[in-house]
């Protein structure tokens, strides 16, 4: 397996032993990525096909500016490049779902670090997130997802936080609602949904608006039945990760974001018999058959943990007293995997340890020097 990644981004990934050539890249610049992935081809045999997969958005959106331009031993399974910028443009996909009348929170698409003001009109009512058009430039800068705005100080000071950085901003209404779901779909290059898992978010970090740490699996029929309606819709083929939080104003789940790509727990339902990035890979071969149906695992009771980010989560909540200590013992009920533990291939598990670890140590000393 040939594994690509970023200079800066710290990744357990390439410690594995199913790693056989792992190449670093300063940048997610397309130029880049294109001279990498010609130089890796000439590592593998020429009658081999090379399927590509990126996993997180800077790649994926680095490679979409360039799969025109690679030979045609590439091959993948991706939505269409007008898909993957829609989905992953939080601006034009909330204009998207207003236009077509899907349940989704109030949004106001702001200039770069402008407009802001109009939360204190009344165009945008405390509380509101104050998120990015495009997250993972964000998450770069700040660590998190968005900010949650209760107060016209509050507001004043993010905005300064956030001024003078290209950030293309979304106010949106912040859903107090603490149940959240994702429904993990793959729909084949000719269209056909041929696998559907149900997640719920356990915990995530940060707390209350970050990325899971906990999810467990939970079959809603009315949000698969919603996202693959919207997928027909759409048009959309390849993996993808509609993301639901309940607002309890209205009693009426509301669309998040559609990931186009995969997530960070999906080797649960791997494991459970619904693999969705090998029918991936077998569609990008051309070799995938749908004559089983849809795959689900309706019935089925797991949960999957990445204890990297879940012990802190842990901590915190209890330090708001937000998490009883049975609720927490309850939490690791039917749990079937840790994100990063493999018998086979213990070594990215040793690797994150170490640097949670590492992590852990640093905080500890900070806090001191700063008494």
């Amino acid at each position: 397996m040939l594994f690509v990644y970023r200079k800066d981004e710290s990744s357990s990934v390439i410690y594995s032993r199913y790693i056989t050539h792992a190449v670093e890249i300063t940048d997610w610049n397309p130029h880049e990525l294109l001279q990498c992935l010609q130089a890796l081809s000439v590592q593998v045999p020429e009658h081999l096909p090379l399927v590509v997969f990126p996993t997180n958005d800077p790649s994926l959106l680095a490679f979409i500016h360039i799969r025109a331009q690679l030979s045609p031993r590439f091959v993948d399974a991706l939505p269409s490049p007008e898909l993957v910028t829609l989905c992953l443009y939080k601006d034009r996909f909330y204009e998207y779902l207003s236009r077509n009348g899907v349940p989704h929170p109030r949004s106001i698409a702001l200039t770069k670090g402008g407009e802001i003001s109009l939360a204190g009109n009344g165009q945008m009512p405390y509380p509101f997130a104050l998120k990015p058009a495009l997250s993972h430039v964000f998450m770069e800068k700040f660590h998190r997802k968005l900010f949650a705005v209760y107060s016209a100080r509050e507001l004043e000071m993010y905005c300064q936080k956030i001024s003078g950085q290209e950030i293309s901003l979304i106010m949106q209404e912040l859903i107090q609602g603490e149940e959240l779901h994702l429904i993990y779909f793959y729909v084949t290059r000719r269209g056909e949904a041929s696998a559907v898992v149900g997640f719920r978010k356990i915990r995530q970090s940060p707390p209350d608006y970050g990325t899971a740490s906990m999810v467990e699996l939970y079959w809603n029929q009315e949000l698969v039945e919603r996202t693959l309606q919207l997928t027909r819709r759409l048009g959309y083929t390849g993996l993808g990760e509609a993301e639901y939080r309940y607002d309890p104003r209205d009693g009426e789940f509301k669309l998040l974001e559609i990931n186009p790509r995969s997530n960070t727990f999906n080797r649960l339902s791997a494991r459970l018999g619904v693999d969705l990035e090998y029918q991936y890979y077998l569609d990008a071969l051309g070799s995938l058959s749908c004559t089983n149906g849809v795959l689900h695992l309706r019935d089925k009771k797991a949960r999957w943990v990445d204890f990297s980010k879940d012990i802190p989560t842990i901590l915190a909540l209890r330090q708001q007293n937000r998490l009883p200590l049975g609720a927490l013992l309850s939490s690791f009920r039917h749990l079937k995997m840790d994100g990063y533990f493999a018998v086979d291939d213990p070594a990215p598990f040793l690797y994150a340890l170490k640097e949670f670890l590492k992590g852990g140590i640093r905080k500890k000393m900070a806090a001191r020097e700063s008494r």
